[in-house]
């Protein structure tokens, strides 16, 4: 099994000629603009995404399924989705042009080839992905615990560990998404504090999970974004720094687990116990400002963004309306 980092929850795996790709965010920004990728994926991607057999999904949010990169996927993959959406995703999928569409039912077992099967584990709209392929398993959590109580959390690993005791890889998120405390103004909010204690929160949760299952490799992964609004940029230097993880770790939760703590971004790949790093972002994001990297990947994303003209009072109205009634 061969694993490569494409960006943000965007992982291409490999066994026996099969190629996978799971939650495939690549082109373009998500969320009406506002979220970009950074680190942005490798320059290969083109090449490594050509000829993709399956493109599994854990959850429907458009960081995850994203219309711009699916119409880049050839149509010939057959594409797996968790029975949890909502109505129409089939005939979404149909009208990219994708024909093989699978909608997996919760803790069911799906046989992609002879070798490779895949698991759905669902928690409401967000899913785990157990992917097994010659003897070795993945256990894609992407945004499925790392949000959760704990003891939601402490209920899938009881089932992961059941099933699938110390799996080979572990990938899971660590960092926040939402507005909440982010984006919204109080008169009596400190926002970089309330800021960064959310953002520990999530890496607690990082950590349980990671101790609980006890995979060879745990990789986090599944935050690669940042928004590029002047009011919002401070949020980019909010999220817990990833080289900072395993002495985290270590000092929360023991040294025990620890070691298979793996760091990966865009381009770097895992297989047969190595980690083949090619991603210049290991020594940036250590010895650099992260929005200056970002400035230098976004540069005419900002300055459009700060040119940006102003609405009619009638445009606005009608929008709203139209949101109103939607």
């Amino acid at each position: 099994m061969k694993i490569t980092y494409i960006c943000h929850a965007t992982l291409l795996i490999e066994v026996s000629g099969i190629k996978i790709l799971t939650d495939p965010w690549i082109l373009g920004p998500a969320y009406c603009e506002q979220w970009y990728i950074f680190p942005p994926p490798c320059d290969n991607y083109l090449e490594l995404i050509k000829d993709i057999d399956y493109v599994v999904y854990s959850h429907g949010h458009e960081d995850h399924l994203q219309i711009e990169t699916l119409k880049i996927i050839n149509k010939s993959a057959h594409i797996f989705f968790p029975y949890t959406w909502f109505e129409g995703a089939k005939d979404l999928f149909n009208s990219l042009g994708f024909t093989k569409i699978t909608e997996a039912v919760n803790e069911k077992t799906y046989h992609l080839s002879k070798d490779i099967k895949i698991t759905y584990l669902a928690n409401n709209l967000d899913n785990i992905m157990v992917i097994e392929g010659n003897g070795k398993v993945l256990v894609d959590v992407n945004d499925a615990l790392h949000s959760a109580p704990k003891n939601v959390i402490h209920y899938f690993i009881q089932k992961i560990n059941k099933k699938w005791k110390n799996p080979d890889y572990l990938f899971s998120g660590y960092a926040g998404a939402s507005y909440f405390p982010n984006t919204i103004k109080c008169e009596w909010k400190n926002d970089m504090e309330t800021g960064k204690v959310r953002e520990q929160f999530f890496m607690d949760n990082f950590c349980r999970i990671v101790k609980g299952i006890n995979a060879k490799y745990s990789v986090p992964f599944a935050a690669d974004f940042v928004l590029l609004d002047d009011d919002q940029r401070w949020i980019n230097e909010v999220k817990f720094p990833r080289d900072k993880i395993k002495s985290y770790f270590e000092n929360n939760f023991g040294k025990e687990n620890s070691s298979g703590i793996t760091l990966m971004y865009p381009g770097d790949s895992h297989e047969s116990g190595s980690v083949n790093i090619i991603s210049n972002y290991h020594k940036d994001l250590e010895s650099k400002n992260i929005n200056t990297l970002v400035d230098a990947v976004y540069s005419k994303e900002i300055i459009a963004k700060r040119n940006t003209p102003a609405i009619s009072e009638e445009t606005f109205s009608k929008l709203f309306e139209k949101l109103k009634k939607h």
